[in-house]
């Protein structure tokens, strides 16, 4: 678990449900996050994708805010082909944006991930996200390619930033 002024950062828990159906009905959220469909009902398929999050929480943190105790984000750690690399991936609940809480949260894990020796950090944005693409760009990532896909719209940008 790891604790900033106003976030908590520690593994899924079944408990969590309600909130990470909230994150994951907006649409923006999921197009922005992988451009995949929006939860509408909480299903079998809800809880089977959610209890396989919380199964393999290893790579994952939940960010919550400690004065409402709610869930407000997810950050995805993961393993690169190269040795020394971690790539993340995060998304904040719509209501909760704008308020420093994604900056808080990847300030945080980057400590983290220098402490565990990882020296390079990178995060792919969908080119049409850039209020993403501002926030690392603050947070010090330089932007050092571009991923093509077949259908423009989906093209991202690849951010690293090279820890000290």
């Amino acid at each position: 678990m790891i604790q900033t002024e106003r976030l908590l950062l520690r593994r899924p828990e079944p408990g969590d449900a309600d909130d990470f159906f909230d994150i994951f009905t907006d649409a923006s959220t999921c197009q922005s996050d992988g451009g995949y469909l929006p939860y509408t009902v909480r299903d079998e398929a809800f809880q089977r994708d959610f209890d396989c999050i919380v199964k393999d929480a290893s790579n994952r943190l939940f960010a919550v805010e400690k004065q409402s105790g709610r869930v407000i984000g997810v950050l995805h750690l993961m393993d690169t082909e190269t040795e020394g690399e971690k790539e993340i991936g995060y998304v904040i609940q719509r209501n909760w944006r704008r308020r420093g809480y994604a900056s808080e949260a990847l300030e945080a894990v980057m400590v983290l991930l220098r402490a565990e020796g990882i020296r390079r950090i990178r995060c792919t944005v969908y080119l049409f996200n850039t209020p993403s693409q501002r926030l690392l760009e603050k947070l010090g990532f330089a932007c050092v390619g571009l991923v093509e896909k077949q259908d423009p719209q989906w093209n991202e940008s690849i951010y690293e930033k090279h820890m000290k």
